[in-house]
This record gives structure tokens, sequence and C-alpha cells, in this order.
């Protein structure tokens, strides 16, 4: 965990803590059992990442209500929705990248809010 120091954002801790727990429960279902999950803040970004393999849909797709990449799974396909549209109602905008074989999704406060 790489936290930066003194951070400050005004946000319901309860759906703080809803955002928190989906990203981080995303993570540990779908990542590489032996690759770490990290979690970094900088001074405007808070960013969850893991090791895995890539997606096959759209990272659009990604943040719709019911849709699942992973149909096998035991999931309702609302957790990543429900953090999109906390982060809307919070003037926070959430990202989601693969890079080297990592997934990461990166909440930062939206410029000029």
């Amino acid at each position: 965990m790489d936290l930066a120091e003194d951070h400050h954002l005004v946000i319901d801790p309860y759906l703080l803590d809803i955002v928190i727990r989906n990203l981080l429960r995303n993570a540990i279902s779908y990542g590489t059992p032996e690759q770490p999950i990290r979690i970094r803040t900088t001074s405007d970004a808070l960013t969850v990442s893991n090791y895995g393999s890539p997606l096959d849909i759209s990272e659009g797709k990604l943040f719709e209500r019911f849709y699942r990449n992973h149909k096998q799974r035991a999931s309702l396909g609302l957790g990543l929705s429900l953090v999109k549209k906390i982060c809307d109602i919070n003037n926070l905008q959430i990202d989601y990248q693969y890079n080297d074989g990592q997934h990461l999704f990166t909440i930062r406060v939206q410029p000029n809010q």
C-alpha cells in the first residue's frame, strides 16, 4: 500500500466504504492469486490495481449495470456500476486501464470542480 500523506476528500464515509470494498472485491475475485493487490494515493488520485488477464470486453461496458466479464462467477454485475454512480454524484472521475498485465482503477477529483 503506497499512501501519500495528508489528503482530504469530502465524501460520505459510507459511500467511500462501498467504493473501496467493491474495487478490492473485484481485485481479489478476478486478480492473479499469487500477485499483490496495490492501493496507491497521490495528491489527486486513488488507484487500486491488480494483476490479471486482459478483459474480453470494451472498457465502456465495464461500468454498465448487470454486465459481467466472467459469466461463471457468482456476481450480479452491479459493483462497478455502483462505484461509477457514487463517483459521478461526488464529482469524482473513475478510469480503467490495462497496462503491463495490470488492471488499474483510478479515482480522481474531476477537473474544474
